[in-house]
């Protein structure tokens, strides 16, 4: 059972998917790929976000000629403002990778940074206090909430049928993204918070007279 009480904290879940890069190397296993070495740079496809409790998920995908070009302007105001508008972030290993990818490009187009929230990492959770033999979002999902297919099924196909510009496997891409927003990473979540010691003071964020965990 994982208690689900309304708060008036602002607290956004998000998920992002990118492209690799292409590179020209003579060795499958480099030790270093210089700027001259790459062929196109890693991008951003989608990106998928809730808010915690609201059913809508919401979510964008880059446009065809984007995903060839390996750019996503056309997707980053949408989620920068949910960001902006957001006081406390929760990702699965977004602290070092999502978070940190979405604000490169945020200065590369010329966004200021979003108004400061606190993030919570599950990975970085489930690392730090429990010893789970693994930790990704799937076997989480698995471990604490008996859910047995939690994930949509990819493979390295659909990601380079995704720069392309194929259509359908970019939608694919966004409903990937999104299943992992909803129910994965909020359920995980919501069964991790009462465990999390340094997750933000929700008192901070409420009006009412009572008091929340």
């Amino acid at each position: 059972y994982i208690p689900r009480t309304p708060t008036s904290a602002r607290i956004l879940l998000l998920d992002i998917e990118t492209a690799p890069g292409e590179y020209y190397s003579w060795s499958r296993d480099p030790q270093y790929l210089s700027p001259e070495m790459m062929i196109k740079d890693w991008s951003i496809l989608c990106w998928s976000a809730k808010w915690l409790f609201e059913p809508e998920i919401m979510g964008q995908t880059v446009k065809p000629k984007e995903a060839i070009n390996r750019t996503e302007e056309s997707i980053l105001e949408g989620i920068w403002k949910l960001m902006n508008e957001a006081q406390i972030v929760v990702t699965q290993n977004g602290i070092r990778f999502d978070i940190k990818r979405l604000e490169t490009k945020f200065i590369k187009y010329g966004y200021n940074p979003p108004s400061s929230s606190s993030n919570v990492d599950t990975l970085k959770v489930a690392k730090e206090r429990f010893s789970f033999t693994y930790n990704s979002l799937e076997e989480l999902g698995r471990e604490l909430l008996g859910i047995k297919d939690g994930k949509i099924k990819m493979n390295m196909t659909d990601w380079k049928m995704c720069v392309t510009g194929n259509q359908e496997y970019l939608d694919k891409m966004l409903l990937y993204c999104q299943n992992d927003v909803a129910p994965l990473l909020e359920d995980v979540y919501l069964r991790l918070r009462p465990w999390i010691k340094s997750h933000p003071n929700l008192n901070l964020y409420t009006d009412h007279g009572g008091d929340v965990c």
